[in-house]
């Protein structure tokens, strides 16, 4: 890339740097000010070239400017049209030319000649002047600021001025000796001048840099208003040091450093025969001291008002330590979500919010989520929410055998009321037995398990947040199992539809241990004759076996008998007795 494509790319980014990033600030009107500048500075100048058997020197340089600067919070961006006034001296070497040639007239023909021009203590100084665009960006921090950037320069005049002492002497090669010091003849030796003009190039591209401080603290007071103006607006005094350097080659094409013109004979035996005789190039070069003037001619920006703060603190309510949270925040004025699920790695929130009425979530994995309003109803309210997140319980089980105490693999469903499919399955192992499940918040849970070789076994869940500790029955023949909740109309075989969990708890037993046969046994108390109690609790037994049958279990694997009164498992004297003798069971073949 070429030093005029940097410069252009580097403009572009300038300009169009400010207005993109006042563009995503909101305050612009707080912290925007704009300035008109007056700058005058001097240094030390210099045109840095490369002509050989010459030296470059430098000498004092100027730069004047009127200019425009933008400040938005701390960043600057400084433009205008400047003045600048570079000065240089360059020496040449000593240097001698000799010139052969055939001289003849009306006495001498064809007599051979040798002219001899000796130059020493050959010097040139360079004066150019440049009309500069500045494009410059930077910082202010306190009474300390810098601007850096580029500057594109046209040129409006160059001039050389350049001395040297010339001695000019001539030899007849046919004769002994030769002539000097004859001014009618033109050979002579003394000094002599000449003063030129050059071409610049068109453009001059340059970075530059400035750093300094704000001298407003020592100024008087009645020097830092603009007392021409109605709302007495400010005006700023700095001092800096600044530096100019040219990426371009300053010096037109063809380049044309001062003639040096002999008695009588131009000759270019100087900075621009030397010049023209190689590819030389030559940089701009100014340094120095500035002092500036910015009156702000933009209105004094108000005071920004105080900001309101939304100051949030998570913990772990079990703990009280800070924990890990998300954050979603919503403006119930204007229904826009200010924060959208915002991680809080540390638990802790600071939060600027305009006024309004804002409702905040606050949420993380395996805990509650909770959500509070707040309103900012003047600028430079802090609101200060504290939020203990509160664990989710966890529903533990322990399966074991209730004969050995060994852990059983099974698959516990849990089952809530008024749904259909299991809403949760825990799966313990023959290592721990355990199994745990976080359940949504709810009533009406139960957990059932059927387990191939056991008895099945179902009980309701009183909390979500219960540890169970549960012991399995191995399935063996001749065992005896009373069917709980079974429920008949008085003195009838007809099943009341409140024994409907009984009876699905036997057809769940039968159809998940396809291998068991069973024997029904019913069984009543001593009220009424033997006779017809014998035949209730035959039709009881009966009337559950064809309930079985009737949702799929094979009819072949279920024998019935009735007992009467004759196997009371309490006293027939009360009513609680009687209601434990009216059973029906089943026992295992």
């Amino acid at each position: 890339m070429n030093c005029r494509k940097l410069t252009l790319l580097l403009l572009a980014f300038c300009a169009g740097f400010a207005p993109a990033y006042a563009k995503q600030n909101s305050d612009v009107k707080f912290n925007s000010r704009h300035y008109v500048t007056g700058e005058l500075g001097l240094g030390y100048s210099a045109l840095m070239h490369n002509v050989p058997d010459a030296q470059w020197k430098g000498s004092a340089g100027a730069i004047g400017q009127v200019g425009y600067e933008w400040k938005y919070k701390k960043f600057l961006l400084h433009t205008g049209l400047e003045l600048s006034s570079i000065n240089s001296l360059s020496a040449v070497n000593d240097r001698t030319l000799q010139i052969d040639y055939t001289y003849s007239d009306n006495v001498v023909s064809g007599a051979k000649m040798r002219e001899t021009f000796a130059f020493s203590g050959y010097r040139e100084q360079q004066a150019m002047g440049l009309l500069n665009i500045p494009v410059m960006a930077g910082a202010r921090f306190d009474n300390f600021y810098f601007l850096a950037g580029a500057k594109i320069g046209i040129g409006l005049w160059g001039t050389a001025s350049s001395k040297a002492m010339l001695n000019t002497t001539n030899e007849d090669l046919g004769l002994i000796g030769e002539m000097h010091n004859m001014p009618d003849r033109q050979f002579f030796e003394g000094p002599v001048s000449s003063r030129n003009r050059f071409a610049l190039s068109i453009p001059d591209a340059q970075l530059s840099a400035e750093i300094g401080w704000y001298l407003d603290d020592y100024m008087p007071k009645n020097w830092r208003v603009q007392p021409w103006t109605r709302d007495k607006k400010p005006i700023s005094y700095r001092l800096s040091l600044f530096a100019d350097y040219g990426l371009t080659n300053c010096i037109g094409s063809p380049a044309s450093f001062a003639d040096m013109v002999t008695v009588g004979y131009p000759r270019e035996v100087g900075m621009q025969s030397m010049y023209n005789a190689y590819p030389a190039k030559a940089n701009s070069l100014l340094v120095g001291a500035k002092f500036a003037v910015l009156f702000q001619v933009s209105k004094e920006p108000k005071k920004k008002p105080a900001a309101s703060w939304l100051m949030l603190t998570a913990t772990d309510e079990a703990t009280g330590r800070p924990t890990a949270v998300n954050v979603a925040m919503k403006n119930m004025r204007t229904g826009r979500m200010t924060i959208k699920g915002k991680a809080l790695g540390k638990g802790s929130l600071k939060q600027k919010v305009a006024k309004g009425d804002y409702e905040l979530t606050v949420s993380k994995r395996d805990y509650y989520p909770q959500t509070h309003t707040f309103s900012i109803v003047d600028m430079g309210d802090t609101v200060t929410l504290n939020v203990a997140m509160r664990h989710r319980p966890w529903l533990r089980l322990f399966v074991s055998n209730a004969e050995t105490g060994e852990a059983i693999p099974v698959v516990a469903n849990v089952l809530q009321q008024g749904k259909d499919a299991p809403v949760a399955a825990l799966h313990t192992d023959t290592v721990s037995g355990t199994a745990r499940v976080m359940l949504p918040d709810g009533e009406g849970y139960s957990l059932r398990i059927e387990q191939l070789g056991y008895e099945a076994w179902s009980a309701p869940i009183a909390s979500i947040g219960d540890s169970l500790a549960i012991r399995l029955t191995p399935i063996k023949k001749g065992r005896v199992i009373v069917l709980h909740n079974l429920f008949f109309a008085t003195n009838k075989t007809r099943i009341l539809p409140e024994s409907e969990e009984a009876l699905n708890d036997l057809y769940l037993f039968m159809n998940e241990n396809p291998q068991v046969r069973i024997r029904i046994i019913g069984h009543t108390d001593n009220v009424g004759s033997d006779e017809a109690n014998q035949k209730l609790s035959e039709g009881r037994a009966n009337a559950v076996k064809d309930d079985i049958v009737g949702r799929g279990i094979d009819t072949q694997r279920i024998e019935t008998i009735g007992k009467g009164e004759s196997e009371p498992v309490a006293s027939n004297d009360t009513e609680e007795g009687r209601a434990q003798n009216r059973r029906v069971e089943f026992v295992i073949l």
